[in-house]
């Protein structure tokens, strides 16, 4: 985010909090806001971007692969999918 900062973008983020209450991690969010990606960046165009750690996204393939044999090729076509977008390097 900084270098976009640098490099003319305007960024907008919206990071989340611990809810002690219900030991979770959430973004406040209220009316038109919820569900709304965490990062847009505005330049000559706009980039809007949901972010998931590499972890978070691969625990949840990981499960879909352990379901059933469908599951598993859903699961490795979602991971080709991602490596071609270039959203990460298997």
């Amino acid at each position: 985010m900084d270098t976009a900062q640098m490099l003319g973008w305007k960024v907008a983020h919206f990071r989340p909090m611990f809810d002690a209450k219900r030991k979770r991690w959430r973004t406040p969010a209220s009316r038109d806001g919820v569900g709304f990606p965490d990062l847009v960046l505005v330049r000559d165009r706009v980039i809007v971007a949901e972010l998931k750690t590499l972890r978070k996204v691969m625990r949840r393939l990981h499960r879909m692969a352990a379901d059933s044999p469908a599951d598993q090729r859903a699961a490795q076509a979602e991971m080709r999918r991602r490596k071609a977008a270039g959203l990460w390097t298997l």
